[in-house]
């Protein structure tokens, strides 16, 4: 992965590319007119899109690629907030953009990403002027919203087990490899690296999975299905 570049300067660092929308933009939403006139942007993979405390000048739309959203403890712990794929828009950046306020997470690009981007001005009159627009602006913050609500019950009532069985079985490429990190589980599901290296040589011991160097073997998948979905 190549070393995580913070992208301080939005509007003038992106690195703009020689095609236009109509050409980019092959997706299943159906995108108002205002987006004829964004920019198409590209970000490899372990670009810092946004940091903590920074203010927000653009509006995005995310085309193809993943980027992951964290929040960040002054101890150094993680949390994913939430993952925006092809087709979403951020609610973090859309909430800084109407309120003022600055971003309370990190953003980074977790695989090469291609978007959309919109200044704040055009953001704003469009916001003014165009109900189509509004429309697509709030119903895609609702969704995101309502998937950070299902981040928050799983934090605060699933089971560390339940929380990481999960993750394991998600990130098993082939079914049965999963190759993700502790750091990475770790934030994925809300707790600390300790914490998940403790149970995986727990679960270890018991023959649900095998621990190897760099990666995990799902021994038990069906056990890992029963605790996945046992709150």
């Amino acid at each position: 992965m190549p070393a995580a570049q913070s992208i301080l300067d939005p509007c003038a660092r992106l690195k703009q590319q020689n095609y236009g929308t109509h050409v980019m933009v092959n997706h299943s939403r159906s995108l108002p007119a205002e987006f004829d006139l964004c920019k198409p942007a590209s970000m490899p993979t372990g670009t810092i899109l946004f940091s903590a405390g920074d203010k927000c000048s653009l509006f995005v739309f995310v085309i193809s690629g993943r980027i992951r959203v964290d929040l960040a403890s002054e101890s150094g712990g993680r949390l994913l907030l939430y993952r925006i794929n092809p087709d979403d828009t951020c609610v973090l950046t859309t909430s800084c953009l109407l309120s003022g306020d600055s971003y309370c997470a990190e953003a980074t690009v977790e695989e090469d990403v291609s978007l959309l981007t919109m200044p704040a001005d055009q953001f704003f009159s469009s916001m003014e002027t165009s109900q189509v627009f509004r429309s697509f602006v709030f119903s895609s913050f609702s969704q995101r919203l309502s998937s950070l609500m299902t981040k928050l019950d799983e934090v605060a009532f699933r089971s560390i087990d339940c929380r990481l069985a999960a993750s394991l079985l998600l990130h098993a490429k082939d079914g049965i490899t999963v190759n993700t990190t502790h750091d990475q589980l770790a934030a994925e599901i809300g707790t600390a690296r300790e914490v998940i290296s403790r149970k995986l040589s727990q679960w270890d011991a018991a023959d649900i999975i095998k621990k190897r160097r760099g990666e995990i073997l799902l021994l038990a998948v069906g056990r890992l299905k029963s605790m996945a979905d046992d709150r």
